[in-house]
Formats: structure tokens, sequence, C-alpha cells
């Protein structure tokens, strides 16, 4: 006597299509926006990372990582800036969601070739060129 499986056969392919479903699902994008903190211009060709995920940001200054969660952080490095980072914690994520966008900014390693720049030292150099323009 044979025993009817399509029960199981049917069970089978719903868990199949349920999976398959799974990893078709949209993913929340995360789109870091990186800038010059003293120019508020784009940085082309930064490195934004995310845990095991990675990527470069383009003219206008974005990355999208497609790879994140919500509780991790996004490290931005570029030639000739300090690497900065922030968390991911609070922002909204999930199949609903198509992108999400935080900003990321960088201060220069160096101004004029030699001189290493602070925000307080940037500012100065701003009232001093203002001063100028004035007289």
């Amino acid at each position: 006597m044979m025993r009817d499986n399509r029960p199981h056969l049917l069970l089978s392919m719903i868990m199949l299509l349920a999976v398959l479903a799974a990893c078709g699902a949209p993913q929340t994008v995360l789109v870091v926006r990186v800038h010059d903190n003293l120019t508020q211009r784009p940085v082309a060709g930064a490195e934004c990372r995310v845990a095991d995920a990675s990527a470069r940001s383009d003219a206008q200054g974005e990355c999208r990582v497609r790879s994140w969660t919500a509780d991790g952080t996004v490290q931005v490095s570029a030639a000739g800036y300090q690497e900065n980072g922030t968390s991911l914690a609070g922002l909204p994520w999930g199949e609903e969601i198509a992108s999400v966008t935080t900003t990321v900014g960088l201060y220069p390693d160096r101004f004029s070739g030699k001189e290493a720049e602070t925000p307080g030292r940037a500012r100065e150099r701003v009232r001093e060129m203002a001063a100028a323009l004035l007289r």
C-alpha cells in the first residue's frame, strides 16, 4: 500500500516559495552622504564601511550600502581627511523602506599643504579673511 505524500510535497513547496520570496525581498539601502566639513562640498572616492560591507562615494559624495543593520555604525575614510563615523541606531529600515540617508562630515588632514587644520583654526581663518575684505 502506497502512502499519499501530497501533503508533504505541498508543504515543502510552500516552504521553498517562502524562502525564495525572503531572498528576493527588497532590502533598505543605506545612502551615506559624505561631505567636507569646511567647504560643505561632497567628497568623492570616500570609503564607507558598515560591518563587512563597504562602498565608495560617487561624484556627489554618496555611498550606497545594501547590507547593514540598525544597530551598527558607518565608518568613513578618504585620502586627505580624518576618519569619521556615525551610529546607525534609530534609522528606519525594513522591506517596506527602499532607502534611508545619513550624513557624515570629514575634516581635512591638512590645510594649505602643511598646516593641520582644526575647526577652531578654520573659523579663525574665515574671520581673518572677512576682516581683510571689510578693510
